[in-house]
């Protein structure tokens, strides 16, 4: 082994190939890091949500003792995660969907699945933010459903009509 392999990267040099490395990802499949990272941030502060959604249960039960307010703290633990929890699975349909994992028939499933919790989500919650929260999942929907559809015509299709297509699109 000679000397000069003996010396300690740079932090510059690892900065610079991790950069690299990281438009590379980038270049391939361009919103898996972002996925990735949602993905992470929601797996750290899950159990923090759950720490202060307890703590002002115990808040509660150690002052007051109001049952209305008990019922709401424990109403907003059970929503809040139950929000976090169909994200996490979101995010991680997005993840799969990104790697091209899935077969057509299951993303069409998937694209199904998430138009159906729209109308649960209405029907279920009361107030105005389940509006935006069937918004998501119509939208979330509607990319999953896009997304198969054009992979199953890059492989149906007639050449002539793809690369037709491809130059008017």
């Amino acid at each position: 082994m000679k000397q000069a392999d003996k010396r300690p990267v740079s932090l510059k040099e690892t900065l610079s190939s991790t950069r690299r490395s990281l438009s590379l990802w980038h270049t391939m499949i361009p919103g898996l890091l972002l996925c990735k990272l949602l993905q992470i941030a929601l797996s750290a502060l899950t159990p923090y949500v759950a720490a202060f959604f307890s703590a002002r249960l115990l808040n509660e039960l150690a002052g007051g003792r109001d049952p209305l307010l008990l019922r709401q703290w424990a109403l907003l633990a059970l929503g809040t995660a139950l929000g976090m929890a169909l994200l996490s699975a979101l995010v991680s349909v997005a993840l799969s969907l990104l790697s091209r994992k899935w077969s057509l028939h299951r993303r069409m499933g998937a694209a199904l699945a998430a138009n159906l919790l729209r109308p649960a989500i209405l029907a279920l919650l009361p107030g105005i933010w389940p509006l935006y929260l069937g918004q998501i999942c119509q939208s979330v929907s509607f990319a999953i459903y896009y997304a198969a559809i054009v992979d199953y015509f890059t492989q149906a299709a007639d050449d002539r009509i793809r690369s037709f297509s491809i130059s008017m699109g």
